[in-house]
């Protein structure tokens, strides 16, 4: 470039200034020599496109070029002599990554990830915390946590694990999963968040469901088949046992029911013969459902007060049955099923789960299956009830389910409803004493 016609002192001098600072003092023979090669290189491109290019610009390229590969010869001289005293390059901190578990897909879709475009597995995976499990349509994974509990992960659903202190946690944001929840060591317990309520888990078996109402609200249902958990929401905390479901709305308080349909029927009826008592002045009895079973037998529903008149507190209680029966079972007023233990007409029943303190009483709900002598064959295909009567004074209500081709030929007093449900006719009647009933 120093000996070409019309050059610029200031960019000659420039060129050299580039070179010199990229490398460590490069003679005058290699600055004349590359600056050659390069303006060669530049001439044959600007000859092959048949365009010979202004010298100005192929002054200014040929400069950039030089510069730039002197540039790079120097990163290469001044890596290779760098004081050994001189800053190493900090190195920035590695974010640990959690596992939380493994995840398998038994079938359908199963996606995992954080972020988009998210994951589809198709063997098993580990999870890192924070990560969401989804799954489709026809879709169903299972993950195992780090204590052996397991989790099945429902069609349709969208589910994150995270490891805390206290426990492992997890948020299910919608659709349904079921868990066998490990037994929990002493300070630690499995959380379930879901929109609007917390679910702690000590060690048992349960289902937790998460829709959306009609209004655009989230409602959780809990359902557990051994153990016990603790379903908080709006400020109250209750418990969900065995044959029982949990329910919380977002920004309501938890309620429970049974998942034994006679149980709440039971409570419903209760309700009602209270109200026909006040109504009439009169002292509320137990209610029964009486189930006819097509033959000379029944099924009784019934409800059974028990009060401690000890000093101690009541978990356990004997209980004789007057009639006959194949197999009882027992219920309190929220749906939990009682553990039981039968001999014959005698019953041990386990109040474990709802221990009655000295002075305190419970009801509960007594199911007794196969029972005779309740309903009496008076002819061939005619049956008629007829039990002793009740005490005078005391209002019960009573409920027939029958047939739903029965014919009833009398029933006294009036019946205060009749409905049709699940192809059986059911008859409700209150009164101060048993009604004859003949049905065909």
């Amino acid at each position: 470039m120093m000996d070409e016609p019309n050059s610029n002192p200031m960019l000659d001098e420039n060129e050299r200034r580039l070179i010199r600072g990229a490398a460590e003092a490069p003679s005058h023979e290699f600055e004349q020599r590359l600056t050659r090669v390069v303006l060669s290189e530049i001439a044959e491109l600007g000859h092959g496109s048949g365009a010979r290019p202004a010298r100005r610009w192929r002054r200014g390229v040929a400069v950039a070029v030089a510069a730039s590969v002197a540039f790079a010869f120097g990163l290469i001289w001044h890596h290779r002599s760098r004081p050994s005293d001189a800053r190493p390059t900090p190195v920035r901190p590695t974010t640990v990554v959690q596992d939380v578990g493994s995840v398998v897909p038994v079938y359908g879709v199963v996606s995992l990830g954080n972020g988009t475009p998210e994951d589809s597995l198709t063997e098993a995976r580990r999870i890192h915390a924070g990560e969401w499990i989804r799954t489709h349509t026809g879709s169903l994974a299972k993950v195992l946590l780090e204590d052996d509990s397991e989790v099945a992960v429902r069609p349709r659903t969208e589910v994150q694990l995270s490891r805390k202190p206290d426990g492992d946690h997890v948020v299910l944001r919608r659709g349904h999963i079921s868990i066998v929840a490990a037994k929990q060591p002493a300070g630690r317990s499995l959380t379930i968040q879901t929109p609007g309520s917390q679910i702690e888990v000590l060690g048992t078996k349960l289902d937790v469901r998460v829709a959306q109402t009609i209004a655009g609200r989230k409602k959780t249902f809990v359902t557990v088949s051994s153990g016990r958990v603790a379903l908080e929401s709006a400020g109250r905390r209750v418990q969900v046992l065995p044959n029982m479901e949990g329910i919380v709305e977002e920004g309501q308080a938890p309620i429970t029911r049974s998942l034994t349909a006679e149980v709440n029927e039971m409570v419903r009826l209760m309700a009602l013969g209270r109200r026909l008592a006040a109504e009439a002045k009169a002292t509320p009895g137990g209610p029964s459902i009486i189930e006819f079973n097509g033959d000379a037998t029944a099924t009784v529903w019934t409800v059974m007060d028990i009060k401690n008149e000890t000093q101690e507190t009541l978990r356990c209680y004997d209980l004789q049955c007057g009639s006959k029966q194949s197999a009882v079972k027992v219920y309190t007023l929220e749906g939990a099923s009682l553990p039981i233990q039968q001999n014959e007409s005698r019953l041990q029943i386990d109040l474990s789960a709802c221990p009655v303190a000295p002075e305190e009483a419970i009801s509960l709900v007594v199911r007794m299956s196969d029972v005779t002598g309740v309903l009496e064959d008076r002819k061939s295909g005619i049956f008629e009830f007829n039990a002793p009567g009740g005490n005078e004074g005391v209002l019960s209500v009573f409920q027939f389910r029958l047939p739903a081709g029965a014919d009833i030929e009398e029933v006294s007093p009036k019946p205060i409803e009749v409905r049709t449900e699940l192809s059986r006719l059911v008859v409700t009647v209150a009164a101060d004493s048993r009604p004859p009933t003949r049905i065909r």
